[in-house]
């Protein structure tokens, strides 16, 4: 998930873990709600972040926790302030929010993996994880009015892209209204499956809060991140982050759901020495508050999976945390089509805005 904003929802704690955004002398400081607790190793960082690159935990959970554990240690030091930190959460019986924010150059490193040397620490329901990357779209959200949800989803999948690619996206709208049913949430299914038609159906909707999207994804040498969506003729319409916020940058909407492989994911050339901003991460650098997106490629069946429980468990406290855990899974099954099949250590992503409930919206957090 990807965020904008530091809040955590009602009766959680907080602690804002920042990488400074320059080194000196070789060591980077690592700050803890602004305060200095320690230093971190500028080439520590960078050989990790080369090494991350290779993928191999994407199918290895030992590979996984290795790189997780490395993790935990450079947020926690040598005195140990990470470790104090989540044991005096556990001792207080208190859900914890951490908010890590590296900046583009470190945001490719799977923070969510991190291995506290027992277990992932994603998988304790009492401890979140939110990828911090602006504050920008934050406050546009914070006033919450008296009403139900409005929704918009929306599925593409070209018919140019092959027998191979076509999505069974109907499951997972009926998922999706059953999960629903019972909170005050009003949907709008978008069948043009185009970027235009979203922005009609959102305007002709009256505006809306949330906006579901589930379709191919990928991103490209030579125009970065897209989502695969449709023309008016059912063929391929490579939208990147710039067309899709065009379309939504007049509705102050509080989530953005990319269910799409790799909308999550940082990407860098083919030699692995650079890197830019995901999907998600644009997203929430446009002022989105909240967009989650897919870290690694994802199964129709995991994404339906990962969806139903998602919306199911919309309405209670820390609801998007706890749905948003099920997909850092480490045998959570990669999208299963011609190109791709295995395990994912890594799965959903979050963004301020992976990067969670909608009663953290005002957050600006993407994963």
């Amino acid at each position: 998930m990807s965020t904008g904003s530091t809040e955590a929802a009602p009766g959680f704690k907080r602690v804002r873990v920042k990488l400074a955004d320059e080194a000196k002398g070789g060591k980077r400081d690592v700050l803890f709600d602004g305060i200095k607790s320690h230093d971190a190793d500028d080439a520590t960082l960078a050989s990790l972040l080369k090494e991350t690159k290779f993928e191999q935990w994407k199918t290895n959970p030992v590979e996984g926790a290795e790189i997780g554990n490395r993790l935990y240690s450079i947020l926690n030091g040598t005195g140990g302030k990470l470790k104090s930190i989540l044991d005096a959460a556990y001792r207080e019986s208190e859900p914890i929010y951490l908010n890590i924010e590296t900046g583009p150059e470190f945001s490719a490193l799977p923070f969510e993996l991190i291995h506290d040397g027992g277990r992932f620490l994603l998988l304790d329901n009492g401890k979140h994880l939110v990828h911090m990357v602006s504050e920008k779209g934050w406050r546009k959200s914070s006033n919450i009015e008296k009403r139900p949800l409005k929704m918009v989803f929306m599925a593409s999948s070209p018919t140019d892209l092959g027998t191979d690619n076509v999505l069974k996206f109907e499951e997972e709208e009926d998922r999706i209204i059953k999960a629903t049913a019972k909170y005050p949430i009003d949907i709008k299914f978008e069948d043009s499956d185009s970027v235009e038609g979203l922005k009609d159906s959102i305007f002709e909707f009256g505006g809306c809060d949330i906006v579901h999207i589930t379709s191919h994804a990928d991103v490209l040498d030579d125009i970065g991140p897209v989502f695969y969506l449709e023309t008016e003729a059912g063929y391929t319409d490579r939208v990147t982050p710039e067309r899709l916020w065009e379309a939504l940058k007049k509705h102050k909407l509080r989530m953005l759901f990319l269910s799409g492989c790799n909308t999550g994911k940082v990407h860098g050339d083919r030699h692995g020495d650079g890197s830019t901003e995901s999907f998600a991460y644009r997203m929430v650098e446009k002022g989105i508050p909240v967009v989650l997106g897919w870290g690694l490629p994802v199964s129709d069946i995991g994404a339906t999976v990962f969806t139903t429980e998602f919306y199911d468990s919309l309405g209670s406290p820390g609801s998007g945390h706890k749905g948003q855990r099920r997909g850092v899974h480490p045998h959570l099954p990669c999208r299963s089509d011609s190109r791709n099949r295995g395990q994912g250590v890594r799965g959903l992503r979050g963004f301020p805005a992976p990067r969670r409930s909608l009663q953290d919206t005002r957050n600006g957090r993407s994963f």
